[in-house]
């Protein structure tokens, strides 16, 4: 049986809606936010309206805008984005999210910086991989 579930941002995450959304027939959800969205995001309140109307926290769509700070293709940027996106998913993790989805680059890119952006790429999903791994939880690339 399929599961109805939404994508919705940090600051949508009250009681209200989330009496709302179950009220609809919605089972799971995906938290999808901008940087700004997760700065000040409550995870242990989250958890608890989740978990009171029978909502399961199932997956967190992590930011990636704006590209010029965050961009796990970049080779100026890829360390400080997993540092971040370390926190992001241990956060996560902590309040039951097993699947952290991310896209892995902006396009578009030009010709000349293709290679280096892939290369980049495989590097750091490997590394995020890792950390996700090492908190029960997996990454899903968005194409």
């Amino acid at each position: 049986m399929y599961k109805i579930g939404l994508s919705t941002s940090c600051g949508h995450i009250t009681e209200e809606n989330l009496a709302s959304y179950r009220a609809a027939g919605l089972t799971v959800m995906e938290i999808s936010d901008r940087v700004e969205g997760y700065a000040d995001f409550d995870y242990e309140r989250a958890r608890t309206l989740a978990d009171q109307y029978g909502i399961k926290l199932h997956s967190m769509h992590l930011p990636f805008m704006p590209f010029t700070q965050i961009d796990i293709s970049s080779p100026a940027l890829a360390d400080d984005t997993v540092e971040y996106y370390r926190e992001l998913i241990e956060k996560g993790a902590s309040i039951g999210i097993k699947i952290f989805v991310l896209h892995p680059s902006g396009e578009p890119i030009k010709d000349e910086e293709r290679s280096i952006r892939m290369e980049t790429t495989k590097k750091t999903l490997a590394r995020l991989a890792e950390i996700a791994k090492a908190n029960d939880a997996v990454i899903a690339v968005e194409n």
